[in-house]
């Protein structure tokens, strides 16, 4: 009943630039989804924190999955379909073409680095739709991802910015902007932040040990996802795992070792 009423809200809320589509996207995962009012909120702001310094990489793997998922013609065009007539910007399913936009400033890329393409292929992103914008100051930022998200050919914006306060008028800013245009906006930060803050959700990512196939292999990428503001339910705490094969976020067991349940200890008696 819970869920069905926050679907419900989430219909009447649903932003003006999402009148053509909906206004939520599902991550495919129940336990998630179903927290989220039936997914993540299009046509939003949201926040993805990482829990240290050291665990940024985990937090912009997920801020990437995200975005992968916010658009079909990121994603892998495996699918036989028949052909279509295709007009300029168009892909092969007839569908108009998103980009991705990622605007950073100038210390951040210094000393996290760039996105790379075979990062952006692992989730995929097809190169060739991501934008990379750097910029000097943090106002610059902000209104550069205003612009972006103002953009029809703009599916996700991502913003990397490093330590400090908002500008609340700035952030009110870009989430009227993602709620005109449909398009989704995320902030990504190098730590947990303490200010307040009017976006939909907000996120703290950390690492978690893959389940490698083989010795030296590496496993698929795993992360430690506290949702700890979220505008349509309660917070919590899930382990996804990227699945590069199909291209979604499935939940992972914790890949440390657990002891066995009593039932199995054969030097052991059970009552």
């Amino acid at each position: 009943m819970l869920d069905e009423l926050r679907q419900h809200l989430a219909r009447l809320q649903k932003p003006a630039g999402l009148t053509d589509g909906p206004a939520v996207l599902p991550l495919g995962i129940p336990a998630v989804d179903g927290v989220l009012g039936g997914g993540l909120a299009r046509g939003a702001l949201h926040e993805i924190a990482a829990m240290s310094e050291a665990h940024l990489p985990a937090a912009t793997g997920f801020a990437l999955g995200l975005a992968a998922l916010s658009s079909p013609s990121f994603r892998g065009e495996r699918e036989t379909r028949e052909p279509v007539t295709r007009r300029p910007g168009m892909t092969e399913r007839g569908e108009s073409k998103k980009h991705l936009v990622w605007a950073a400033e100038d210390m951040a890329l210094a000393e996290s680095g760039a996105p790379h393409g075979a990062g952006l292929d692992a989730f995929g992103l097809a190169p060739q739709q991501f934008l990379t914008v750097s910029v000097a100051h943090r106002q610059d930022l902000m209104w550069t991802m205003e612009e972006a998200l103002r953009c029809r050919g703009v599916s996700a914006v991502i913003g990397e910015l490093r330590h400090g306060a908002l500008d609340p008028v700035a952030v009110r800013r870009l989430s009227l902007a993602a709620s005109d245009s449909g398009a989704l906006a995320f902030l990504l930060r190098a730590q947990p932040p303490h200010d307040t803050s009017n976006a939909a959700t907000r996120w703290v990512v950390g690492t978690s040990p893959s389940a490698s196939p083989q010795r030296h292999e590496l496993g698929a990428p795993r992360f430690a996802v506290h949702l700890t503001r979220n505008r349509r339910g309660p917070a919590a705490s899930w382990f996804l795992e990227w699945r590069q094969t199909d291209e979604r976020f499935v939940l992972a067991a914790h890949a440390e070792p657990v002891a066995a349940p009593l039932r199995h200890r054969s030097h052991q008696k059970v009552a």
